[in-house]
């Protein structure tokens, strides 16, 4: 599985749900394809979060086009369906690799 980064178009097929909150049932599955706005990690909580925003979905009443839709990265792999990363996604690759260095070796340097 590719690394999902900031301009990558997302195919996802995300579960839709009906019901209370107590007693939600699965209604159905909606087909939504987005492009990453940005993504984060949380340092405290070591979750990745991704902010995108809809460019095409099969149910428009769920997920509007347009709209901004933000998601854990535990949710989001599962539900991917296809991904089609940016025409500069080596750059950002390497960009994320050397940044995770850096933290590493900073993280290391603090124990000491």
């Amino acid at each position: 599985m590719s690394n999902i980064v900031k301009g990558s178009v997302l195919t996802l097929d995300l579960p839709v749900f009906a019901g209370s909150f107590r007693n939600a049932k699965l209604s159905h599955h909606a087909r939504v394809k987005v492009v990453v706005l940005k993504e984060s990690y949380g340092k405290q909580t070591g979750q990745h979060t991704f902010t995108t925003n809809i460019l095409e979905s099969d149910d428009p009443i769920n997920f509007k086009v347009g709209s901004n839709l933000m998601k854990k990265g535990r949710n989001l792999y599962p539900n991917l369906v296809w991904i089609e990363q940016p025409e500069n996604y080596t750059e950002v690759a390497e960009d994320k690799k050397r940044r995770a260095e850096t933290q590493s070796a900073i993280a290391k340097r603090s124990h000491c």
